[in-house]
């Protein structure tokens, strides 16, 4: 029985000593095999050198990137193998995210009772005596 697809993101680190140039063809094999497994790329950050909060392996920088994508959760052991066989990817992850991407946020409402201010009755006497007293100056 095949399950009902999900949303993914694979979160990477690559080696430092891959020169420069050659990141990015890493970065297309983790990508290509995604697809290879029927994978379809929703969103992805190309690797950046980063510094490490801690030692990986003894380096303290690797290149940082990460692919969401949406995919059957049957393939993922398939990406998880390719993964940890490929020996230029010193750590990954693979995490399973909600299908619903938007999240709407409501403000708290705030009840409180309207100000009321006295009300005076309106005459309409006063109001022409006012009125001719404007007028005349």
């Amino acid at each position: 029985m095949e399950k009902e697809a999900k949303t993914y993101m694979i979160i990477y680190l690559l080696t430092p000593l891959i020169p420069e140039e050659k990141v990015e063809e890493e970065a297309n094999a983790v990508r290509s095999s995604i697809e290879k497994n029927h994978g379809i790329i929703i969103y992805e950050e190309k690797p950046k050198n980063q510094k490490l909060s801690y030692n990986i392996k003894k380096f303290d920088r690797a290149y940082l990137g990460m692919i969401k994508f949406f995919s059957q959760p049957e393939l993922i052991a398939d990406l998880e193998n390719f993964l940890k066989k490929n020996d230029k990817i010193i750590r990954s992850s693979i995490y399973s995210t909600k299908a619903v991407e938007k999240k709407i946020f409501r403000p708290k409402r705030i009840i409180s009772k309207p100000k009321t201010e006295k009300t005076v009755p309106i005459q309409v006497e006063e109001i022409d005596r006012k009125l001719e007293e404007i007028l005349k100056e």
